[in-house]
C-alpha cells in the first residue's frame, strides 16, 4: 500500500513543457510522469554511489576491475622490494 503525500513544488517551465509531452505520449497523467522520473533518477543516484569506479593505467582501452588493480600493485610493490633489496 502506498502513502500519497500532497505538496507543492515549483518546476521550470521547459521541464513541465517536456513532462507534459511525455505524459501525453504514454497516455499517463503528470503525476505519474513525475513519480517515474523521481524513482529513475534516484535509482540511478543510488546505483552510482554502489558502483566501483574502473581503474585505467597506462593503455586507456585497458579496464582494470578491482582484483586486477589488486594484482597489479602487489606486482609493483613485489618489484619495489627487490629493487630496494639490491641497494
Amino acid at each position: 500500500m502506498f502513502l500519497l503525500m500532497r505538496t507543492t513544488i515549483t518546476i521550470e517551465n521547459d521541464l513541465m513543457a517536456a513532462i507534459k509531452l511525455r505524459a501525453i505520449h504514454h497516455k499517463i497523467s503528470v503525476i505519474e510522469v513525475l513519480n517515474r522520473v523521481l524513482r529513475r533518477g534516484l535509482a540511478e543516484e543510488s546505483n552510482r554511489k554502489n558502483s566501483a569506479p574502473t581503474v585505467v593505467f597506462g593503455n586507456a582501452d585497458e579496464k582494470l576491475d578491482h582484483h586486477a588493480l589488486q594484482d597489479r600493485i602487489r606486482m609493483a610493490d613485489a618489484a619495489d622490494d627487490l629493487r630496494m633489496a639490491d641497494l
